[in-house]
């Protein structure tokens, strides 16, 4: 059974507009009119649990972090399939005689929209710092911190710590983007890119101070982007389906300089 629309849900309907005529009139075009959505039925057994290590734990509670995060007895609520799925009638407009073909019902789901927003968000820090990096004036750091639920801080507390560390060390961020992942075997990680100015680190070792792992208390790993930058970074940022539940799969600094 398909639910009825709310006010708002029709106003996020696409509507049918019939374009003036131009020279280059597409022939035929497509629209979606939203359908509903319904919870499906695989969610309940696709969440898993991961266990919480004691430094996680007492790092919750002494940042009075989100406790929903954690279902006592369980460990973190992982959900491998998508809650919701949402539905749209699909429809083809054919511009040359005005017809309306009928063409089903697409569907689509969080993660689905979820690694949409991601990739918007992947492109718009590409678009400033691709070409930045093609001209050697930025270099891309690559941060991966592993065993998200094992580790000694939150990952906003994290975060802040890193950007505190490079800005001490004389190469602040220009800007940065993260996103969590969750493997098919449950482990639990974030992969974090920094833009800066350029550094020179030809024939020398990256500083002990951006390995992390004595902040983090769990593995670390750094890395330079090479080449383009959205190619090294896409499949992470698209290939995750599993989220932790509670907490956000993805991030930005407030401003891209």
């Amino acid at each position: 059974m398909i639910p009825s629309q709310t006010s708002s849900q029709q106003k996020a309907s696409k509507t049918l507009t019939i374009p003036t005529r131009k020279k280059h009139l597409p022939i035929v075009s497509k629209r979606y009119e939203y359908r509903g959505h319904v919870q499906n039925p695989a969610f309940s057994d696709g969440v898993k649990f991961l266990e919480v290590g004691e430094a996680f734990e007492s790092c919750l509670i002494n940042n009075k972090s989100d406790k929903n995060l954690v279902v006592e007895g369980h460990g973190i609520r992982v959900k491998t399939a998508p809650k919701w799925i949402t539905r749209f009638r699909e429809q083809s407009i054919d511009f040359q005689t005005g017809e309306l073909i009928n063409q089903g019902i697409y569907e689509t789901n969080e993660f689905k929209q979820s690694n949409h927003r991601k990739i918007k968000k992947l492109d718009e820090f590409c678009a400033i710092y691709q070409p930045q990096y093609a001209r050697k004036k930025v270099t891309m750091w690559f941060l991966t911190f592993t065993r998200a639920n094992h580790a000694c801080r939150t990952w906003k507390d994290m975060t802040e710590l890193v950007m505190l560390h490079y800005k001490r060390l004389g190469i602040p961020a220009k800007g940065h983007i993260w996103t969590a992942e969750v493997s098919e075997n449950l482990h639990w990680h974030y992969h974090l890119c920094i833009a800066t100015n350029r550094v020179n680190m030809k024939g020398k070792q990256i500083p002990e101070e951006l390995k992390f792992e004595y902040l983090w208390g769990q593995r670390c790993e750094v890395d330079f982007v090479k080449k383009n930058i959205r190619h090294y970074m896409a499949k992470y940022f698209a290939k995750c389906q599993y989220r932790v539940m509670g907490s956000r799969s993805y991030g930005t600094s407030k401003k891209f300089l």
